[in-house]
């Protein structure tokens, strides 16, 4: 499940803000967010999100789909509960970029054209 390892990023986090002399100490987790690396992903996430949660809607902002899920059992971390999980498709730019850096990182390097 993409939230599974949610524990330790958040850990990840806050312990950056800290060193940042960032307080957020009085600050309560309202939710967290995936963005995917691709359409793809985000069509392959959606039904295994549907499993442990609710859709409560899907809306397209700025040409990209943003979807906000309520978990039918909230999760919690340092005993704050976390209501909803929001998964969020990349842009074409996004997605482009994501895919260029996928190859790099693959030592492929094959020009990829989208269609808007």
């Amino acid at each position: 499940m993409i939230y599974s390892g949610y524990q330790s990023f958040l850990d990840k986090v806050f312990s950056g803000l800290r060193d940042m002399g960032i307080d957020v100490s009085d600050m309560e987790i309202d939710h967290i967010a995936y963005q995917t690396a691709s359409s793809l992903e985000y069509d392959e996430l959606k039904p295994e999100l549907l499993k442990d949660t609710t859709l409560i809607r899907e809306v397209i902002v700025n040409g990209r789909r943003v979807g906000v899920f309520k978990f039918n059992t909230a999760i919690t971390y340092n005993s704050q509960k976390v209501e909803a999980i929001e998964l969020i498709e990349p842009s074409s730019k996004e997605e482009a970029f994501n895919l260029l850096l996928y190859s790099r990182a693959n030592t492929t390097y094959t020009t990829l054209e989208l269609q808007s």
